[in-house]
């Protein structure tokens, strides 16, 4: 079994009303492209366009994964995480 900690944060309910979550599973083809370049001006203004790199879903999950669960990873070569930013890692459950 894998347990994985939330994301901490703090959330301050001043509403006095009771809070609900939903769960959101969205789980797209690890060689889905992205390119925030196509949002375009419908959710940015044009003078606060992002600017990254256009990636595969796979690579954006396992940089998520990476920089936050890197006890998890563990490079081919046996480097660091630190050492590994460009470098080909392998997940390793535990």
């Amino acid at each position: 079994m894998i347990v994985l900690r939330a994301t901490p944060h703090c959330v301050i309910n001043r509403s006095g009303q009771d809070r609900y979550s939903i769960v959101f599973c969205w789980d797209p083809q690890l060689d889905l492209p992205i390119d925030t370049r196509d949002l375009g001006t419908r959710c940015c203004p044009a003078n606060k366009q992002p600017n990254h790199k256009p990636q595969t879903y796979g690579q954006h999950f396992n940089n998520l994964l990476s920089n936050n669960y890197a006890e998890l990873y563990k490079t081919i070569d046996g480097a660091s995480n630190e050492d590994t930013k460009n470098a080909e890692t392998s997940l390793v459950l535990v």
